[in-house]
């Protein structure tokens, strides 16, 4: 069985293992993420996401907002 620690090796590695997800090649390749799966690193990821993921289990965040060009 061939599985990925999308955790370990930093932003590069979290990239890959997202770049993978999505293209279908873990599938095609019969690879398992193991420790964090994809909903939840894109998640920690996009910041308006991961603000009401908190906000829906009740922990306060800080006034934000975000800049778009």
């Amino acid at each position: 069985k061939l599985v990925l620690l999308p955790t370990l090796g930093g932003q590069t590695a979290l990239n890959v293992a997202m770049d993978m997800h999505r293209s279908g090649q873990l599938v095609e390749l019969g690879i398992e993420l193991i420790g964090a799966q994809p909903d939840a690193i894109e998640k920690g990821e996009d910041r308006l996401a991961f603000k009401e993921a908190m906000k829906k289990i009740g922990l306060d965040v800080p006034v934000s907002g975000v800049a778009h060009d």
